[in-house]
Order: structure tokens, then C-alpha cells, then sequence
């Protein structure tokens, strides 16, 4: 036996609807078939015919008949189901990439779960209809084919989930740099409150790195002027510091940071008071650094029929 899913329907009350097509054998219900396409089993429940929006039951779909599942774990749109002992890959389905993305947001406040809900139930049912959380902006984006195939899944969540929509173009996710090197800058952070305090003391040396090598901490203390169990903490609050960026919020990149002095107490010194002194100096040093922005690059191909190609490139 070997079928192809090659529709999903999301339901908001009978839930997910899978039509398929049995290419050979004959797919029985209630039995245990393989997704070769994921490596994984699948446990079918009932198989229907469906006529219109009424469901036959039968109890098999034959070669060449089209049927529909409901309720499938992990098999998506494209997959191949197939006997267990006898694995067989069809080819799937080729779907378009994603051309065009709007930041979504609920009109309604209180309505943000029943919006992921929603999404990722059309998503399911139209794969090139995709979402993300875009980790910089912090929007949630929703990608498709054009304006209007947006619009026109917008409209079928209010219809189908009672979600009503607005949509924005998404804000530009900068990165923010540094563009010049400093160095001997001082983190220090100290609390007396009574009882135990906090002490962690750093000193850091900063340098711009070249377009897409990231960051680079380098450790440089010797004679034990910070333990050794405490510099992954200094490391660990440079990066948090990183994520948040200084001028705009944006991550900061390209960063070297050469860790090569501090102090600490043999009491009042732990991880998060040196945490917070790496951060302090990070963010000091960066003031100092000549910081600014970075926009994003993008690689185009441009495809032009040949009797337009001097036009194009003269425009």
C-alpha cells in the first residue's frame, strides 16, 4: 500500500482533515501504517469518502480512489503513507517560496493564543502560507504568495477561528557594531546590604571584528585576580548585554572582548555580581566604542528576458 496527502484541511471543531490518494493496494482503517516521508508511525483511525462536506465511511480505500483521515499525529501535506514492511517514498509536493511578509498582530486584546492557535492551523492546511517570531523585532510574521493570499487567509481565520486581524510591514531587524577599538574599561559592581553583598570587578579591552565574525571572548586573566569558576559568568552577562544592544535595542555583532584584570572577595564575590559587572563594563565600553548601525544586505537575482537585458541594465 502506498497514498499521498496532498491536502489538509483544518478544522476548527473536527479538527484536522487529511485527503489523500492510495496509489497501490488498498489502505485499511484502523490500522498502523508507516510516514515514510518522516520516518515515522502513523496510527489511522477511520477512512471516508467525502461528498461535499458529508462523510461516507468505509472501512478501505482502494488504487486510485481518493479518501479522507482525520486526526493524524505527524503526517503533513506532501507525505507518504505506506505499509510498515514495505517502505515506499512518492514524490511529494514542490511548493513555492514565501514572497511577501506582514507583521500580524489580534485587533482584539486577550485574542494573542487564539491567533497562534489559528496560524499554525493554516499553516498547516496551506503550507506556503508560513509563520515565525522574528527574534530581533519581536513581531510575528506571516509570509505568503502575495497581498492577496494573505488577505485571503486573514479572512478565513475571522470566518473560521473568530480572529480579526491587522497587519504592518515588518519593522527592519538592524544589528548595531562597534567601530573602533578601546581599552582598560572598568565593570564594578558592589552591594552591601546587611548581610552577604555583592562584589565582581572586571576590566575588559574591546575591538571591532571584520563583517560577520560574530563575537570572540577571549580570557586573559592570570594570577588568579578573578577565579577561574567565575569567568563564564562574565562571558554569560557580556552576551545578555549583547542581545539587548545600546543605541536601538538591536544585537550588537562583531564584537572581540579581551577579559585581563579584576578583582573579586572571597565572601561577598558569585556568578550574577559577575555577571552584572561584565554587563556594566560591556555596556561602558561600547559608549566609548564609536557604536552604530548595521542595515541588512540582501543578494538579489534579477532574471531578464534577453532582448530587454541592455534596458534593464541601463535603467
Amino acid at each position: 500500500m502506498s497514498a499521498v496527502v496532498f491536502k489538509t484541511i483544518a478544522d476548527p471543531f473536527s479538527g484536522q482533515l487529511s485527503f489523500f490518494r492510495v496509489y497501490s493496494g488498498t489502505l485499511q482503517a484502523d490500522t498502523q501504517v508507516s510516514n515514510s516521508t518522516r520516518g515515522q508511525t502513523e496510527r489511522l483511525g477511520k477512512t471516508t469518502f467525502m461528498n461535499g462536506k458529508n462523510a461516507i465511511s468505509t472501512p478501505q480505500v482502494e488504487a486510485g480512489d481518493i479518501g479522507a483521515l482525520t486526526k493524524l499525529a505527524a503526517t503533513q501535506t506532501g507525505d507518504t503513507l505506506c505499509d510498515r514492511d514495505a517502505s515506499i517514498q512518492l514524490a511529494g509536493i514542490d511548493f513555492p517560496n514565501s514572497v511577501l511578509s506582514y507583521a500580524i498582530r489580534p485587533t482584539r486584546e486577550g485574542d494573542d493564543e487564539k491567533l497562534m492557535t489559528a496560524l499554525t492551523r493554516m499553516s498547516e492546511e496551506d503550507p506556503v502560507f508560513r509563520i515565525e517570531r522574528n527574534e530581533v523585532t519581536k513581531q510575528l510574521l506571516v509570509s505568503g504568495l502575495g497581498d492577496q493570499h494573505i488577505t485571503v487567509n486573514r479572512e478565513r481565520m475571522a470566518d473560521k477561528f473568530g480572529v480579526e486581524t491587522a497587519v504592518e510591514p515588518p519593522k527592519v531587524p538592524y544589528r548595531e557594531t562597534i567601530r573602533r577599538r578601546v581599552q582598560s574599561v572598568q565593570g564594578r559592581h558592589k552591594k552591601q546590604s546587611g548581610g552577604r553583598g555583592q562584589f565582581g570587578d572586571v576590566s575588559i579591552n574591546m575591538s571591532p571584528l571584520a563583517r560577520g565574525e560574530g563575537f570572540e571572548f577571549v580570557n586573559n586573566i592570570v594570577g588568579g585576580a578573578i577565579p577561574r569558576n567565575y569567568i563564564p559568568a562574565v562571558e554569560k552577562g557580556i552576551r545578555e548585554r549583547m542581545g539587548r544592544g545600546l543605541l536601538a535595542g538591536f544585537p550588537l555583532v562583531d564584537i572581540q572582548i579581551d577579559l585581563f584584570d579584576g578583582k573579586y572577595h572571597p565572601v561577598d564575590s558569585s556568578d550574577m555580581a559577575f555577571q552584572i559587572a561584565g554587563s556594566m563594563a560591556f555596556a561602558t565600553a561600547v559608549e566609548q566604542a564609536d557604536p552604530g548601525l548595521l542595515e541588512p544586505i540582501m543578494n538579489v537575482t534579477i532574471t531578464v528576458p534577453e532582448q530587454f537585458m541592455g534596458n534593464i541594465i541601463g535603467d
